[in-house]
C-alpha cells in the first residue's frame, strides 16, 4: 500500500508549479531545522531540503551543524563533503559579516577533517582562509 501512495505523492509533487514545490521544501526545511536541535542527525536533511527550496543561508548553515555532526561521529570525509557543499552556498550570499562568519567556520570545519584523516592540507586553503577573513571572494 506505501508503494501506491509514494506514487501518488511523487506524481502530485510533479504537477504542482516550481514555485510552489519550493515553498513545500522550504517549510520542510524548517520544521527540520527545529527537529535538529534535539536530534543533530536530521541536519543533513535540512541541508537537502533547503537546498531544494532554493535557500542558501539555510543551506550553508545547515552545513555547518552537519559538517561538525559529522566530526563529532568521526565521520572526517563526509565532513569535509559537506563543508565543501556548504561553502558554494554561502558564496552565493551577498558580501558581508554573515557570509564571513560562514565561510570561516566551514572552511575550519574542512580543515578540522582533513587533519583528522590525515590529509595534507592543499596550499590553496591558507588563500581561502585569507579571502574568507577579508570578506573577498572566495
Amino acid at each position: 500500500m506505501d508503494f501506491a501512495h509514494d506514487l501518488v505523492r511523487q506524481t502530485v509533487y510533479r504537477m504542482l508549479p516550481q514555485p510552489h514545490r519550493r515553498a513545500i521544501r522550504h517549510q520542510i526545511a524548517r520544521q527540520l531545522l527545529a527537529a535538529s536541535a534535539n536530534d543533530p542527525r536530521l541536519h543533513g536533511k535540512v541541508v537537502h531540503h533547503a537546498t531544494l527550496a532554493g535557500d542558501s543561508r539555510m543551506t550553508a548553515m545547515a552545513c555547518v551543524k552537519a559538517s561538525n555532526h559529522c566530526l563529532a561521529v568521526f565521520a572526517g570525509s563526509e565532513a569535509r563533503a559537506v563543508a565543501d557543499r556548504g561553502l558554494t552556498h554561502a558564496r552565493s550570499l551577498p558580501q558581508g559579516s554573515e557570509r564571513v562568519r560562514l565561510e570561516i567556520r566551514l572552511l575550519t570545519a574542512r580543515l578540522v577533517a582533513l587533519a583528522s584523516s590525515g590529509d595534507a592540507c592543499p596550499p590553496s586553503m591558507e588563500q581561502e582562509l585569507e579571502q574568507a577573513i577579508q570578506g573577498g571572494p572566495g
